[in-house]
């Protein structure tokens, strides 16, 4: 059986290992624009405030992990068509058949149109590291912040930034 995973966070790895332990006989893919696979955005946190004393302690997964279990991981790797019909994925220019196909996508992080975000000192903090790598770097050059969402992380962050006295954390958050 020829499966392709489609995404790069934590969902995808644990897929992997569910098929491997189901079918050693697998052939897995698991594809990510991302250039990094395996690491779990909610301990984002942990190295901001310094419980984690680095950024690669964030991960779960390493490239052991699945080389151990013959999964074959394509870094920075786009997929850009999927063509159901005929169980079949394009990939980095190029195509992969499937028998089985998993989306893995997760979150997509919304930035609502708000007058003077204009893209320089704002940042989305979600799967992938490098975003959050130049937020650590940005966090002593400001003394103010506004936080959109009102989840785990974001409460987090507003946390680390009252310890690393910011004068104004502003969190916000919709309701229905």
């Amino acid at each position: 059986m020829k499966v392709c995973i489609v995404g790069g966070g934590g969902g995808a790895s644990n897929a992997g290992d569910v098929i491997r332990r189901l079918d050693a006989q697998a052939q897995i893919d698991i594809f990510t624009n991302r250039d990094e696979i395996g690491n779990q955005p909610c301990e984002i946190p942990f190295v901001l405030r310094g419980d984690l004393p680095s950024w690669e302690d964030t991960f779960v997964f390493r490239e052991k992990y699945y080389s151990q279990r013959d999964i074959s991981v394509h870094l920075n790797t786009e997929v850009t068509e999927i063509i159901r019909e005929e169980k079949r994925l394009v990939a980095g220019g190029q195509s992969y058949d499937y028998d089985k196909a998993i989306l893995d996508l997760g979150a997509i992080p919304i930035v609502p149109p708000i007058p003077g975000v204009d893209g320089r000192n704002e940042f989305v903090l979600a799967t992938g590291l490098r975003p959050a790598k130049v937020f650590e770097q940005a966090i002593p050059k400001h003394s103010s912040a506004a936080i959109i969402g009102v989840g785990q992380i974001a409460v987090e962050v507003a946390a680390i930034l009252k310890a690393k006295e910011y004068d104004k954390i502003y969190l916000l958050g919709r309701s229905d």
